[in-house]
């Protein structure tokens, strides 16, 4: 698993994603880096939320097969 922390701007711009807690996989950190920045444009996020940058976490998972 690689745990992210992402911001996005009100019109859902990434601004910044980085790795906040590593795989111990250097190639599963990379690919998690370049599948949030290839998801892009991104909906803009709830505008009741009244954050500029959204700022959030998410962990995204791999599974190896054995």
């Amino acid at each position: 698993s690689v745990r992210l922390a992402i911001a996005l701007d009100k019109n859902g711009k990434l601004l910044k994603v980085e790795v906040v807690e590593p795989s111990r996989y250097s190639m599963f950190n990379d690919q998690a880096l370049e599948a949030v920045s290839n998801a892009q444009p991104f909906t803009p996020p709830p505008a009741d939320l009244e954050s500029d940058p959204f700022e959030f976490e998410t962990t995204l998972y791999y599974d190896l097969p054995l």
